[in-house]
């Protein structure tokens, strides 16, 4: 008994020395998780420096932005010289648009085509296409076959009626002798009848005579001779100016401009030939297509207001003269036709226009003076006050323009204070500045 109790306690002691030293490692792989854990937090911290330097150079990025906005600086004095007034965008009513696009073309009922009234062959020709004529003003000659026919006609008329003048002349002398005779018993009775039928037939023989002058001479009239040109034509004018009669001048109907020409010297022409076609576009039409969902609002004698490319500034007034009575099958819109004057003619064939028609309602839309606005680079642009004398150059777009007043649709917001009067000086300055920059850097 008293040998075992040494033993098990030298297993016991055995069994804990094994333990502690199979326990051993514990501390290493703390040491590792906690530098795991340090490098963790320390990535963290970076990654959250990396953010904040991305945010703030995000931030640099839309300072520099908005300070790259285009800046004008004009001083209180210059701007009280100049006379600047100053506007805020404002809210106002106006009534809804209908607005379509569509392109200018002549106006049909002021288009000219000419022809020859008869074959002949061409003398000479006084215009080209595009040239501006005047109404009456010779375009060309040429030389009328038939009319030449028809005046040779006309003078055998005279021949033809001089012929039975004078045997009207000898029938009227044989019905006279005829009733002497008669009343001295030297004829009978029925000769003397005989000779007052020949005397009627020689005077009606005068008068079919006159009537086919006057149809030859109605001809002539329709060949445009004038009443002196044709009591000029006479047998016993040695001179048989018939020669020179023949050759009609074609002179323009109407004021316009030659669009077409199809006419050389020493051609041929016939009465199908078209020679010219002259347009006036002292008017002009503007064609657009209108949506179905519209018709019901737009009606003939409207006012419609016509916007162009060519002229941003300017805006051209007309009215409505039709409105189609079929819809397209594909598009599903009808046609309206707007006459707009032209004066000066700058409103020029197959231009592309918007127009503008009033709708039905009005609507809330932010405006600022028409005076506010310049064009600047190609774009439209306003200057927005934002200091005493310092203004942004600020591009906007543009909607309708109503009694002096134009739709800002961006750019603006209610309050920025822009300004009216002035702005043209600023556009100057700015030019001004620009051109000074361009000089610098190429020096």
């Amino acid at each position: 008994m008293k040998n075992v109790l040494p033993i098990l306690a030298l297993s016991a002691a055995t069994m804990y020395l094994n333990a502690c030293a199979g326990a051993s490692p514990q501390p290493e792989k703390t040491k590792v998780a906690e530098e795991a854990h340090k490098d963790d937090h320390k990535g963290h911290d970076e990654k959250k420096e990396t953010q904040k330097k991305d945010e703030h150079a995000g931030h640099d990025h839309g300072a520099a932005e908005e300070h790259s906005a285009e800046h004008v600086k004009v001083e209180l004095d210059q701007q009280r010289a100049n006379r600047f007034e100053f506007a805020e965008a404002q809210e106002r009513s106006v009534t809804r648009l209908i607005q379509t696009t569509g392109t200018v073309s002549p106006n049909e009922s002021r288009i000219a085509r000419l022809r020859p009234l008869a074959r002949g062959r061409i003398l000479s020709v006084n215009v080209r296409i595009g040239d501006v004529v005047r109404k009456g003003q010779e375009l060309l000659v040429y030389d009328n076959v038939e009319l030449g026919e028809a005046i040779g006609q006309y003078l055998r008329e005279f021949a033809d009626i001089e012929k039975a003048r004078t045997e009207a002349g000898v029938a009227r002398r044989a019905l006279e002798r005829a009733r002497n005779l008669v009343e001295l018993g030297g004829i009978a009775r029925t000769e003397l009848d005989k000779r007052e039928a020949d005397a009627k037939n020689a005077e009606a023989a005068i008068n079919a005579e006159l009537a086919d002058q006057s149809v030859w001479q109605e001809k002539l009239y329709r060949f445009g001779l004038q009443r002196p040109e044709i009591e000029a034509l006479s047998v016993q004018n040695s001179k048989l100016p018939h020669r020179e009669s023949s050759r009609v001048k074609v002179t323009a109907p109407l004021d316009g401009i030659v669009l077409k020409m199809s006419a050389a010297e020493g051609e041929a022409v016939q009465p199908e030939t078209q020679l010219f076609e002259i347009v006036d576009t002292s008017t002009v039409w503007v064609q657009a297509d209108l949506y179905e969902r519209d018709l019901s609002s737009v009606r003939v004698g409207d006012v419609a207001t016509v916007f162009l490319e060519a002229y941003p500034d300017e805006r051209f007034l007309g009215r409505v003269t039709y409105i189609g009575d079929m819809v397209d099958r594909d598009s599903r819109t009808p046609k309206i036709r707007c006459e707009v004057p032209n004066p000066g003619r700058r409103l020029k064939l197959d231009q592309y226009a918007t127009i503008q028609l009033p709708g039905k309602g009005e609507r809330k839309v932010l405006m600022v003076p028409t005076g506010a606005t310049q064009q600047l680079e190609g774009k439209t642009v306003v200057f927005v006050r934002e200091e005493p004398n310092e203004f942004e150059i600020r591009a906007v777009k543009t909607g309708v323009e109503v009694q002096g007043w134009v739709e800002i649709e961006t750019g603006l917001k209610a309050g920025d204070t822009v300004v009216t009067r002035g702005s043209f000086v600023l556009k100057a300055e700015h030019m001004k500045a620009e051109l000074g920059e361009a000089g610098h850097s190429h020096d």
